[in-house]
C-alpha cells in the first residue's frame, strides 16, 4: 500500500535524519556478483553452493533452481543507473543479466524468519524499473531475500550471518503497472498541489510501527485529514492548526529535494508499506 506521509517525510528531511543508529557488519553478506568472473561468467558454479552448506543456509527446492538459472546467466552490471527518454524516471538495479532471457536482480537482506512471500514495496520496485526505463521493458526479475541473524550482542558492532535464502520471480502484469500508475498519480498530485486529503482509513498500526519514518509521523494518530508537503506537524488550537516544520535544522531545500522532475526507485519504496 502507498504510503502518501512517509513519501512526503522522506521528501522533507535529510537522509542522514531517517538513519538508523545501529551500525551492521555485513562482513560476510552474500550477493551474487561476488561469484561472476571480468568476463562476466562465473568461474566455479557450486562456490556459492558450498558456501551455503558449510554454513547450513537452508535454501528450498525452488530457491535452489532460481540461484542454478542465475548463476549460470551472463552479468551485464551492477548498479548500473539507467534513465527514461523522458527523463522523468530512473533506477538502478543490483544485477542485470542476459543469457537465460533477459532479467534484473535486486538483493535485500533481512534479520528474521524466511520470507514466504514477496515484499509488496519490492515487488513495485522491479515493475518501476521495467516498465518506466525503456532499456530493461523486456525484462523479468528477481528478488533474492538473504536472510539472518546478527551475532554478537555489542550495540554499534552486529555480525551478520545468513541463515536462509530465499528467492522470486517477477513477471510483470497488467495489474503491476496500473498499480504502479496509481501510485505515481498519488505523488504527482502532491507534488503539483503541495496539500492532498489524508484517508484516514488506511492507517494500519502494525504496518506504521515497522516503518523507518515512524518517530516523524503525525498522521498515525489518525487525527489530520490534511498532508503538506514539504511535511508539517499540526497542534490543535480550538478548530485551526498551528503549523510547525519537523525540525528547523533538517528542513532541506525544496527545490533540491523534493523539486526534481524524475520519480527514483528509492521514492517509491519507500513510501510503500509492506
Amino acid at each position: 500500500m502507498f504510503c502518501p506521509v512517509s513519501y512526503a517525510i522522506n521528501k522533507s528531511i535529510e537522509p542522514e535524519t531517517i538513519s538508523g543508529s545501529l551500525s551492521y557488519d555485513f562482513s560476510e553478506k552474500q550477493n551474487i556478483s561476488q561469484y561472476f568472473g571480468a568476463n562476466g561468467k562465473v568461474e566455479n558454479l557450486e562456490e556459492l553452493f558450498t558456501f551455503l552448506d558449510k554454513h547450513e543456509v537452508s535454501v528450498g527446492e525452488l530457491d535452489h533452481s532460481y540461484l542454478s538459472l542465475i548463476l549460470s546467466s551472463n552479468l551485464l552490471g551492477t548498479d548500473d543507473i539507467y534513465v527514461s527518454q523522458n527523463n522523468k524516471h530512473r533506477a538502478a538495479p543490483d544485477n542485470k543479466f542476459t543469457g537465460n532471457g533477459d532479467f534484473i536482480v535486486e538483493e535485500k537482506y533481512r534479520n528474521h524468519n524466511p520470507v514466504h512471500s514477496l515484499f509488496t514495496s519490492h515487488r513495485m520496485e522491479l515493475v518501476h524499473t521495467i516498465v518506466k526505463i525503456e532499456n530493461l521493458n523486456n525484462h523479468r526479475g528477481y528478488v533474492i531475500y538473504w536472510i539472518g541473524e546478527f551475532k554478537n550482542e555489542q550495540k554499534f558492532n552486529l555480525e551478520y550471518k545468513p541463515k536462509y535464502v530465499n528467492i522470486f520471480e517477477i513477471n510483470i502484469t497488467e495489474r503491476d503497472k496500473e498499480n504502479l500508475e496509481s501510485i505515481l498519480a498519488k505523488m504527482r498530485e502532491l507534488m503539483t498541489n503541495s496539500v492532498i486529503t489524508f484517508n484516514k482509513q488506511n492507517i494500519n498500526a502494525k504496518k506504521c510501527a515497522r516503518c523507518s519514518v515512524s518517530q516523524y509521523c503525525y498522521h498515525k494518530t489518525g487525527k489530520y485529514n490534511e498532508l503538506h508537503l514539504p511535511y508539517k506537524k499540526y497542534e490543535d488550537v480550538s478548530t485551526n492548526f498551528v503549523v510547525e516544520d519537523i525540525e528547523s535544522n533538517t528542513q532541506p531545500d525544496t527545490k533540491k529535494t523534493y523539486g526534481n522532475d524524475y520519480t527514483s526507485v528509492d521514492e517509491i519504496i519507500r513510501s510503500l508499506k509492506s
